[in-house]
């Protein structure tokens, strides 16, 4: 469990309110020294809650040099309340008004008196300042251990720490400081907590990308910018020239690291990078783990990915690197944090550390908001999350983002579906990973999030829930100190939604408005109003079960959930929403069909209507663009008078039976051709391609399925020439303990079609009392069957059911769980029958007996007849044969007596 080293709203909400009584009371003219000099105030949330069940191993030398940041109170906390409260109101005069640092400074910051006598106050106590910040809201000083017990009225301890193999320092009880010198929070007095970033532990690419469901343009299939670009932002132009986004680092990088990536990811290898390295810090790795080199350089990537003409800002704070001789390693991150608002250079802001927090922080990211800067962190990478949160994963004033695994219609291919991002111990992965989200235990529910239905997804009514965004996570190339790998996480995914907010305030700044800023009030109001599904995809599958939290998941479904958010950008609908002055031509729906089916048909998905209107001041032209044959267009364009409207249906057109076996994309373009604004709609045909893919899991790997709640890492893809029912290789299941894992792949199937499915089943080991066993598979959630306590199967085993598809799309879900041993899985298939067949055609004529009924090519029929009812005994009518086409047509004698007929189908 990660504990804070700082309580947030305790230590916040208790300290400003004092404060600000005094403030009232000096400028009523009574003197500060008319104050008890002995009276103190106690600064709450600077003691580990973990110190109190710890046994200190040893005291502090007392000549250790320590780093403090000491955080400063706003003036008027609740006047900037209330101006950020106006600056996002698009009723308001004041929408989007944003201030400078100068502006906030004189209104909010502390005064130029409060902030003098705290640097005579640290002076005085033997602290040497070392650094001032032109906001007020921090002062950087350095003392020793003996100056810091002495003003702070502590003793500093090494502690083990609980869940870490290293020491930690901390004080054994809260600090204080004389009540007439206003300061709000000390940050350093401990490292219990040290930066560290949410990113996946990076695996070489060939072990990785089998995990998922469809290939990048990448090396060994792994995305790259072109792919997330086409998958999120499909025809907008933009690339985020003019902007600057600021990257919050706790490590340096190798430089080489970015440029392998633009070279591999075609990138210009000119895009802006500029390197900000506060005291002490370094902009190369200096020694820290591994593991944390590869967080720059993945960030970099993730922003270059989606605004390659951005300047990215990476700002390098001072990590702590071990217990020196000299230097205790305190935690300080409010200076990096602070340096970010006080340059107030970049529109947007990432990052992806665990970072303790405190109540000078929060100030800070207000003052991000004040400005204008939209702050973007990762929401975690550990799955649901309960209780104590790590920071900053839900602080109020910062746009949370989650995590989803990503399907395209293929290399530098059109958005598919997304799933909530669950990678589970298995091949080549060392942890669980999940997109993480729950609520606060700490922050209240902020007004911009009040409105939301939260019965449904098990969400707090009353405090701040999250994530509240979401984007792909996974499969990423990147380089680690020249190392060809694939990494990712919610800390891939909070850079990416940073770059994408860039083309937004590209966009902004070209039509004269404003930066959009904190954007969560904006994308919450969407989420409430009827344009919700075509600015985000929502993402409705998956969760995020991690199997240690109080809730056994936080399930993904309609609208907003724990687990992805809102959802996922869905490109230029996003940023004209978010920019409040939508395009006239307003084009309803945002959806788009990807059709299958086989060679000649029929297909699942035939026809898409897009209804669109004229909602400006003035009448426009407009037209589409359809590149290919196999889609037609009921009409291709029209004028519109203010407030009317049209309905385009694109449907396949005869061309699309006439296609040979393969994938075909098409992109078509809606234009308004008076504000030359286009939007896109994309469509793919997946002409005779297998309903079920990689059901022999030939692949060597999982491509296609989709795998959950192999938390223990017992699946695996086994070779083995002997046992293997065809081909190298079977699905092993080998999942004990806790839920069922689940294998499942989505299908595209034709609506009130029935298909066969077939699948083959191995159980080695006789069951053992004591030891369990189960395996199920459902079709669209419905058991098909469930076995328990299952014995030894004597080789492979099949089951087949007769399934009907409820609409264009249906899933196939096996669980299993084998404590003692493991199940097989192959050859799973999917057929398609007409069902229980049906007869189209009686007749007699001439003394014979005609029967036709309907069939499906490649399924074996057989016509059976029988004298009376309710008898059992059918007698074959000749021999049963294969259908090559729709129908089959038998002829019997008529032999003037009763005869009773029925055909029996298998696959």
């Amino acid at each position: 469990m990660n504990i804070r080293p700082i309580e947030k709203s305790p230590g916040r909400s208790k300290a400003s309110a004092w404060i600000w009584m005094w403030v009232l009371v000096c400028s009523m003219g009574i003197s500060v020294d008319a104050q008890s000099a002995g009276e103190r105030k106690t600064l709450s949330g600077h003691v580990p809650k973990a110190v109190a069940g710890l046994r200190a191993l040893e005291r502090i030398t007392g000549d250790k040099k320590v780093r403090l940041a000491i955080g400063l109170p706003l003036r008027d906390e609740a006047g900037l309340k209330r101006e950020l409260q106006e600056l996002y109101d698009p009723t308001s005069p004041h929408f989007h008004q944003y201030l400078t640092t100068e502006q906030f400074t004189e209104s909010y910051g502390p005064t130029k008196e409060d902030y003098q006598a705290v640097m005579d106050f640290a002076r005085a106590s033997g602290f040497i300042v070392r650094h001032t910040h032109s906001n007020r809201l921090l002062l950087e000083v350095e003392g020793s251990v003996a100056d810091v017990e002495r003003t702070f009225q502590v003793k500093l301890n090494y502690y083990q720490h609980p869940t870490e193999n290293r020491r930690f320092f901390a004080p054994d009880s809260e600090p204080s400081v004389p009540a007439n010198v206003p300061v709000l929070t000390i940050e350093g007095l401990t490292d219990y907590m040290v930066p560290h970033p949410h990113s996946l532990q990076a695996r070489p690419a060939l072990s990785y990308t089998k995990y998922f469901p469809t290939p990048g343009s990448g090396p060994l299939g792994t995305f790259i910018a072109s792919d997330l670009r086409a998958a999120y932002v499909p025809g907008v132009t933009n690339l985020g020239a003019g902007q600057k986004v600021a990257l919050a680092e706790w490590e340096g990088y190798y430089t080489n690291d970015v440029y392998l990536y633009e070279t591999n990811a075609n990138l210009s290898t000119n895009i802006v990078i500029t390197n900000i390295v506060l005291a002490g810090a370094s902009a190369l790795p200096d020694g820290n783990t591994q593991d944390n080199y590869i967080e720059p350089p993945l960030d970099i990537d993730a922003v270059i990915d989606m605004a390659p003409a951005a300047t990215v800002l990476v700002y390098v704070g001072f990590f702590p690197n071990g217990i020196t001789n000299y230097y205790l390693p305190a935690a300080v991150t409010d200076p990096l944090y602070n340096r970010i608002a006080t340059d107030n250079q970049a529109r947007q802001i990432s990052t992806s550390w665990y970072t303790g927090i405190d109540a000078t922080a929060d100030q800070i990211f207000e003052e991000y908001a004040a400005q204008g800067q939209s702050f973007f962190n990762a929401a975690g990478d550990s799955g649901a999350m309960v209780g104590d949160i790590p920071p900053p994963s839900d602080d109020p004033y910062v746009t949370q983002v989650g995590g989803t695994i990503l399907a395209t219609t293929g290399p530098h291919g059109a958005w598919s579906s997304e799933t909530t991002w669950q990678l589970l111990v298995a091949d080549g992965y060392s942890s669980f990973s999940a997109s993480s989200g729950g609520y606060s235990d700490i922050y209240e529910m902020p007004s911009w999030q009040q409105g939301m239905n939260m019965v449904n997804n098990r969400g707090s009514s009353t405090m701040r829930n999250f994530p509240d965004v979401s984007i792909e996570a996974v499969n990423n190339l990147c380089f680690d100190n020249g190392i060809q790998e694939v990494a990712g996480g919610s800390s891939f995914a909070a850079p990416l939604w940073a770059g994408f907010i860039a083309l937004v305030n590209q966009q902004a700044a070209n039509t004269g408005k404003q930066p959009v800023g904190f954007i969560n009030p904006a994308i919450y109001s969407i989420a409430l109003g009827s344009d919700y599904n075509k600015a985000f995809h929502d993402i409705t599958t998956g969760s995020n079960v991690n199997f240690t939290t109080t809730q056994t998941e936080w399930s993904a479904g309609p609208n907003f959930d724990l687990c992805t958010g809102l959802g996922t950008p869905t490109g230029s609908n996003l940023i004209t929403a978010l920019l409040a002055s939508p395009d006239p031509l307003v084009v309803v729906s945002n959806a788009a069909f990807t059709a299958s089916g086989a060679v000649g048909g029929p297909f699942n998905y035939t026809s898409q209507s897009y209804l669109i209107s004229n909602q400006g001041t003035a009448s426009l032209t407009w037209s589409n663009m359809n590149p290919v044959s196999w889609l037609q267009v009921s009409t291709n364009h029209g004028t519109l008078a203010v407030g009317g409207t049209n309905t385009v249906t694109l449907s396949l057109s005869s061309s699309a039976n006439t296609l040979a076996a393969g994938i075909y994309t098409a992109t078509v373009w809606f234009t308004n051709l008076t504000s030359h604004f286009a939007q896109s709609r994309q469509f793919a045909l997946c002409v005779g391609q297998p309903v079920l893919q990689n059901g022999g899991f030939e692949d060597g790997d999982i491509s296609y399925w989709l795998l959950t709640g192999d938390y223990a890492g017992y699946y695996d893809f086994v070779y083995d020439s002997t046992n293997s029912l065809s081909g190298k290789y079977y699905m092993v299941f080998e999942h004990n303990g806790g839920p069922l894992a689940t294998l499942s792949q989505t299908l595209p199937t034709l609506t009130g079609q029935y298909y066969w499915l077939s699948f083959w089943l191995w159980h080695p080991t006789n069951n053992v009392p004591g030891f369990t066993n189960e395996f199920k598979v459902s079709w669209n959630g419905t058991t098909l069957k469930e076995l328990a306590n299952v014995p030894t199967f004597v080789g492979w085993s099949n089951f087949q059911f007769r399934v009907l598809a409820p609409g264009p799309s249906s899933q196939i879900t096996f669980g299993a769980d084998n404590y003692l041993d493991y199940f097989g899985l192959d050859n799973v298939s999917l057929t398609p029958t007409n069902g229980p067949p049906v007869f189209s055609n009686f007749s007699l004529t001439n003394q014979t007996i005609t029967l036709t009924w309907f069939t499906t090519p490649s399924t074996n029929y057989q016509l059976q007849y029988i004298k009376s009812l309710p008898q059992n005994n059918w007698s074959n009518l000749g021999s049963s044969f294969t259908a090559t086409g729709t129908t089959a047509t038998v002829t019997d004698p008529h032999t003037n007596s009763q005869r009773f007929y029925r055909v029996v189908a298998t696959p």
